[in-house]
């Protein structure tokens, strides 16, 4: 089983971090995981662009990428990814 989740959207990093870390994040942001469903199923059905409802959906993901890149864990990844990038 894994024990790290990543999630992108659109292009923006929406959560890194330990599975446990994403349920108490996603609960935060006002997504609470119902306990008879998999947590990755249901930050993926938060996360994703419905083609009907897209607008709503970008603006849901948006103000969870932007909720993120709010948090240590960000900073922490955000560091990492300079780091590689200067490298190559």
């Amino acid at each position: 089983m894994f024990g790290y989740l990543y999630l992108l959207s659109e292009g923006r990093l929406a959560f890194a971090g330990r599975r446990e870390d994403a349920t108490d994040f996603f609960a935060k942001q006002g997504y609470v995981c119902p306990a008879t469903h998999n947590p990755a199923d249901y930050f993926l059905r938060v996360m994703a662009i419905v083609p009907d409802h897209a607008d709503e959906c970008r603006e849901r993901s948006n103000i969870i990428a932007d909720a993120f890149e709010n948090t240590e864990q960000f900073e922490k990844y955000a560091k990492t990814a300079s780091i590689r990038k200067e490298r190559d």
